[in-house]
């Protein structure tokens, strides 16, 4: 929501928890979405899926986001193609359901027409029966979660939902058990809301089976033992949303990093490819690669992009090997990076380097240009999307823009 914002590999799940592995970077996701009756995955409603777009939406990333309708509906009404066909663009890519948990976008008033059977319409239904809404919440609440009938109701749709869209993670937004009203927050209805949704998690847990991944993006989501929670609106400043680069390196740096923890960035960004868009995709990836986080670049969800901010990709998500070193937008070389060769260090120039097992990433994190010096062995990527950045060249000591980042390959094949 716009309001708020190296270990082994390991199969088995620990206290609900995924056990952090190694990953290859950079690590790309999709914050995705659709309309309900399935625009902009499918050509039209009833129509066929747009097979273009879910291959470019696919292709090289790690996870993506889609909403639940209308791919499942507990009312019989579901289109079942559409998603297994996004999941098989990439291997292991990890397709989430995403719901809306805490706010509601329909008004308490509202009643669904008794012929629509969709997840939307059972969802509003669902809290209407069980009396669940929030009287006197402020805008963006309206769901009362310390109430255990609408809670026990509402997780079971959800767990249906994973169940029958054989989901291996979801995405909540808004997650939001430590969220506090004046005038409604009392110590028993804090307490409710915290345990709720602590069963809600355990829930889909059992739902989803062996592996499930759960990310949360909301206050207090990081204590529902969660695989990820997600900052959004990097790179802003204000200290409620926690997306400074500051507050995202004291985030990963604090011992709360998860596997799936998430930075969301691109927030208004109409033209994907502008020089400025490209260096604020560079520098949100940037930083993700320093701490180690799945990052998203694209418009906060805005349906109305052209083209679909799903099918974006730049430059630094797939580039071919050295000597090559060209950006490749099939996707076919994404995490050419590798693995990390050691943790990220801040550079006397203010500027920040990690090193991986292909190349290097430098971030300046600064109001103002900085100069690294690098020595021999670095090249810059050969790009497609942001050509005088990208250019190819052989570097010693680049300058970063502020607020800017550089993905460099190793010459020698490995930066060790």
């Amino acid at each position: 929501m716009r309001r708020f914002p190296a270990l082994l590999l390991a199969a088995q799940v620990l206290c609900g928890v995924t056990i952090a592995r190694a990953q290859d970077f950079p690590r790309v996701a999709v914050y995705g979405g659709n309309r309900s009756w399935g625009v902009p995955l499918i050509e039209r409603p009833d129509g066929p899926a747009d097979t273009v777009l879910l291959r470019r939406m696919g292709s090289g990333k790690e996870a993506v986001t889609v909403g639940i309708a209308p791919w499942w509906s507990p009312g019989g009404a579901m289109r079942a193609d559409v998603i297994p066909m996004l999941a098989a663009t990439r291997p292991g890519l990890k397709v989430f359901p995403y719901h809306l948990v805490t706010h509601w976008y329909l008004a308490p008033t509202f009643v669904p027409q008794a012929s629509d059977r969709g997840f939307p319409a059972a969802w509003h239904r669902a809290i209407s029966a069980t009396q669940g809404w929030l009287a006197g919440a402020p805008p963006g609440y309206e769901v009362d979660w310390a109430r255990r009938a609408t809670a026990d109701t509402l997780a079971s749709l959800l767990c249906g939902a994973v169940r029958g869209m054989r989901a291996r993670g979801i995405f909540l937004d808004y997650l939001a058990p430590a969220a506090r009203f004046e005038g409604i927050s009392t110590p028993a209805r804090d307490s409710a809301v915290m345990a709720n949704m602590r069963r809600l998690v355990a829930r889909l847990r059992e739902a989803g089976g062996p592996g499930f991944v759960i990310v949360g993006n909301g206050i207090g989501a990081d204590q529902l033992q969660v695989d990820g929670t997600m900052r959004e609106g990097f790179p802003n400043d204000a200290p409620e949303l926690g997306a400074s680069f500051d507050a995202v390196r004291a985030w990963q740096g604090g011992g709360s990093s998860r596997t799936h923890d998430w930075l969301q960035s691109g927030s208004g960004t109409k033209a994907p490819y502008a020089p400025d868009a490209c260096q604020a995709a560079r520098f949100a990836l940037g930083t993700g690669c320093l701490w180690g986080t799945l990052v998203s670049f694209g418009p906060d969800r805005d349906l109305d992009v052209t083209p679909f901010y799903g099918t974006w990709f730049y430059d630094e998500f797939s580039v071919t090997p050295y000597p090559d070193a060209r950006a490749d937008t099939t996707g076919a070389h994404a995490g050419w990076l590798g693995k990390p060769a050691g943790p990220a260090r801040r550079l006397g120039s203010g500027a920040w380097m990690r090193r991986f097992a292909r190349g290097a990433v430098l971030v300046n994190p600064t109001s103002s240009p900085v100069t690294v010096q690098l020595g021999e062995g670095w090249r810059r990527i050969r790009g497609v999307r942001d050509r005088a950045t990208n250019d190819g060249s052989s570097v010693r000591s680049p300058t970063l823009a502020a607020r800017d980042a550089l993905f460099l390959v190793s010459k020698t094949g490995t930066s060790r």
